[in-house]
């Protein structure tokens, strides 16, 4: 039986970049930009911060909510210090393991420099890398990321590229509802931060032992122990022999603190969907853009006049985004407790 729930480290599934797309929207004006190719969409009226972080939050609030009633992130996400009863096999509160272990993160590049004369923006440092991996930019000294277009390691080196309206000052992003003028580079980032995060499955699983059952010279009733994934998909691992050498206790250890990575390695569609239209469907004023943009709110708000019985019980509401995000946690949802079911009667 679970008797603390772990710490999961925030993950956003979908990036601001990825709803301007979505969206129909040009980076530049999403992003408070007024260029000259604006006047090339149709959805091209200039956002603000603050309207950025409404949907930034709008579609937080919507991932929560669907990963609450799924019981697992849909992005890879380290869960930390899980605890459980000591057992095994175990099951883990999330399903869709994908490793054991705790988050390393290792700066590629510090501050290193952004080449704006060109769009997109380019950003060059050596590595030894070989391939790419988990790798993101952010403004330097901030946890707030730039979204790159592409990442790739070419002759020893990395280079990134980055839509140059990404790239609008760290002190500037409070931008005026006329827009930041494109063609002054001061407008825009000159250095960036560039990081990596790995699985690091050193140190992953300590076993907890009643003090009671321990020697007066025990410096801890913690003790490390090795497990492996039994099944990913639902979850399950075992724990490896149990060495308690290094401490005086007596029996079995009561608990387990456990921290793993568990959701999809790439973000489904049908996800990116349903957290945007969900999203929608709780943002009570339409977003700032063009018919395009509120068409797609319009619809994600809409209600319809006669609803059947299970379209009044969606725990999300009574809308077509709701409805939408429900079916797709109910079809996922069953999915996995087909596949626990399948895998329990088979071993």
């Amino acid at each position: 039986m679970t008797e603390v729930f772990g710490v999961e480290q925030y993950v956003s599934a979908v990036s601001l970049a990825q709803y301007a797309n979505v969206i129909g929207y040009t980076d530049c004006a999403f992003y408070g930009v007024s260029a000259p190719t604006n006047i090339q969409y149709a959805c091209r009226e200039i956002w603000t911060r603050y309207q950025r972080d409404d949907v930034a939050n709008y579609l937080w609030e919507a991932q929560s909510l669907i990963e609450n009633e799924l019981g697992y992130p849909v992005v890879p996400t380290w869960i930390v210090d899980e605890m459980h009863s000591f057992k095994t096999p175990l099951l883990l509160d999330k399903v869709r393991l994908l490793a054991l272990g705790v988050k390393k993160t290792t700066i590629l590049a510090s501050a290193t420099a952004v080449v704006l004369a060109t769009d997109p923006a380019t950003i060059t440092f050596p590595t030894t890398l070989t391939v790419v991996g988990d790798v993101h930019v952010y403004y330097p000294g901030t946890d707030d990321e730039i979204f790159p277009n592409t990442i790739e390691i070419v002759a020893g080196n990395m280079v990134i590229t980055v839509p140059r309206c990404r790239l609008v000052q760290y002190l500037l992003r409070d931008n005026p509802e006329t827009g930041l003028d494109y063609n002054v580079l001061t407008n825009f980032q000159t250095t960036v931060d560039v990081k990596q995060y790995e699985n690091d499955p050193t140190d992953y699983a300590h076993v907890i032992f009643d003090p009671s059952s321990c020697s007066t010279d025990c410096a801890t009733t913690e003790v490390d122990i090795c497990a492996y994934i039994d099944n990913a998909l639902i979850g399950k691992i075992r724990f490896g022999r149990l060495d308690i050498s290094t401490c005086s206790c007596q029996g079995l250890p009561e608990r387990v603190r456990i921290s793993y990575r568990a959701g999809f390695p790439v973000l489904p569609k049908i996800f990116e969907t349903a957290i945007i239209r969900l999203a929608h469907s709780l943002m009570p004023n339409e977003p700032c853009g063009c018919d395009v943009t509120q068409r797609l709110w319009k619809r994600d708000r809409n209600i319809p006049v006669i609803l059947d019985q299970e379209r009044l019980n969606c725990p999300f509401g009574l809308s077509d985004g709701a409805w939408f995000a429900w079916r797709t946690v109910v079809s996922m949802s069953n999915k996995r407790m087909t596949e626990f079911a399948h895998k329990s009667r088979h071993g």
